[in-house]
């Protein structure tokens, strides 16, 4: 089982580099180009803030019924590696459209579950929302200002 864990990690940690390396060589996001939205799910004990590092900025979007809490929601631009946490009893998703980025998003995320999402975010202002039917208008939708 702990083997089957672990082949399982190192998977899903394949599956986030993957959308990275295209990134870097030029790609522009789901939203009309070749690469898929993040589908890779994980389980998760704990978020990460706002912060830098090595491969970028991090961010967390918890997600609820019917509500997102981000753990910060003003930021300075540049390219964010974005937690989307599923906290609550049923799927999520997270998606962000803003200035240079539209609709990205990530797949379905299981409650319990987390996946992560990237984007350069550059300075304006961001839409950030649950696009599983119906959840946006019960409230899962919020701003990012970069500024």
């Amino acid at each position: 089982m702990r083997l089957h864990r672990r082949a399982g990690r190192l998977l899903v940690f394949g599956t986030m580099l993957a959308p990275l390396g295209l990134a870097a060589c030029g790609g522009s996001g789901y939203g009309g180009s070749s690469s898929p939205p993040t589908t890779a799910a994980t389980r998760t004990s704990s978020g990460v803030g706002a912060t830098g590092g090595a491969s970028g900025h991090q961010l967390t979007a918890g997600e609820s019924e019917y509500k997102i809490v981000l753990s910060s929601s003003t930021v300075t631009p540049g390219t964010y590696r974005i937690e989307a946490v599923n906290n609550g009893s049923i799927d999520h998703a997270l998606e962000i459209d803003g200035p240079g980025v539209s609709g990205k998003q990530t797949g379905t995320i299981s409650p319990g579950s987390s996946t992560v999402l990237t984007v350069k975010l550059q300075q304006g202002t961001y839409d950030v929302f649950c696009p599983l039917p119906g959840h946006k208008a019960l409230g899962m939708d919020t701003k990012l200002t970069v500024s």
